[in-house]
């Protein structure tokens, strides 16, 4: 039919041509191509879809793979846990920065075993870290000491929020905006100087993923920047 319909000319030929690179673009679905059988089928009941869709669980990657992501967390965490605790090789025997989030841990997880994810390029990590800890300190310095109760969830629903808006939701950088709400008090302290915490973390994290990923030639990181 499409294809009688591609060798006539007028307007037809044209409309033929349109709905050919709607189908090619993704664009068409099953019940478009006329399958009346699952149009006609009935939707799962609520309790039902909590079965599943059947579809199978990833398979495990291979293991030199998984050793590869394991080293390069290793090491970026490694460099943020120096500078946290303190270290006689940086000269910061007597210094505590906190610069160690618990979400820099699900964000290596992302950078280094899933770089080729959405979530894990850098405009969402360093994005994403940032907007969160400018949430999660405002819903702070708003109602942290008065409603801390108020103030977590707050913090966390405006991170969403704001992350997905400015196109760079990142998952972990939720858990940044908790902390900067129930973290301790050398996070207080900083105010508004936690995003910049945030900034930098994350963006060794990233420089770590874009240093080590590209010297392997099966891989290429990031997909894209901003």
């Amino acid at each position: 039919m499409l294809t009688r319909s591609l060798s006539c000319g007028g307007r037809r030929c044209r409309w033929s041509q349109q709905r050919v690179a709607h189908f090619a673009s993704g664009g068409g679905s099953a019940k478009e191509e006329g399958s009346e059988e699952q149009a006609s089928a009935p939707a799962p009941s609520y309790f039902a879809k909590w079965r599943g869709a059947g579809d199978p669980a990833a398979p495990a990657p291979p293991l030199s793979a998984s050793l590869y992501a394991g080293a390069l967390s290793f090491a970026s965490i490694g460099v943020l846990s120096l500078a946290h605790h303190g270290s006689e090789l940086m000269g910061l025997t007597s210094c505590d920065f906190p610069v160690l989030l618990a979400s820099f841990g699900a964000t290596a997880s992302l950078v280094f075993a899933a770089p080729d994810a959405p979530f894990s390029q850098p405009r969402n990590v360093i994005g994403g870290h940032v907007v969160s800890a400018l949430v999660g300190t405002t819903a702070y310095q708003l109602c942290g000491t008065v409603l801390p109760e108020v103030a977590c969830p707050l913090a966390v629903a405006g991170a969403i929020i704001a992350m997905q808006q400015t196109r760079c939701l990142h998952p972990p950088s939720a858990a940044t905006a908790m902390l900067a709400v129930i973290g301790s008090d050398a996070i207080h302290q900083l105010g508004f100087a936690f995003p910049g915490v945030a900034a930098m973390g994350s963006a060794l994290l990233v420089g770590t993923g874009v240093i080590a990923h590209n010297m392997r030639s099966d891989r290429q990181y990031p997909r894209y920047w901003w």
